[in-house]
């Protein structure tokens, strides 16, 4: 008889789905941005493929939110290249982070990503040719 020995190191955690609280914070994260930023919601768009980055000023800018009660957050190069491939014409993408008060879940702090090009656009830097 063979048998197959699966190693604890093979088997990955299974995923659960978010808790009503965390959709609820993504919800209200999503529609603060928006607001913020004069643009909108995009609904579904974990789940539908032409339902791209979480907040969208079309034309302008693609966002994708995500949020942390822990110390750090690690961002990969992998999640950053979606979120530029995402982008319409015309628009700029962004990573945007908040970081929870564990205790209270109120935002402590809350950063974007942008890519370096249009960091320095925004400066009007001399010298810098849009």
């Amino acid at each position: 008889m063979i048998g197959v020995r699966i190693e604890q190191a093979d088997l990955k955690p299974a995923r659960q789905p978010p808790s009503k609280k965390d959709r609820r914070l993504s919800r209200k994260q999503e529609h603060r941005i928006a607001e913020d930023i004069g643009g909108r919601r995009q609904p579904g768009s974990g789940s539908q493929d032409h339902a791209k980055g979480d907040v969208r000023k079309k034309g302008a800018f693609r966002i994708e939110a995500k949020y942390t009660r822990a110390k750090q957050f690690t961002l990969k190069r992998e999640e950053l290249d979606k979120i530029s491939g995402e982008c319409g014409h015309g628009e700029k993408p962004a990573f945007q982070v908040d970081f929870l008060n564990n205790v209270t879940g109120r935002v402590e702090d809350s950063w974007v990503v942008i890519p370096y090009e249009d960091w320095k656009e925004n400066l009007n830097v001399p010298g810098n040719d849009p």
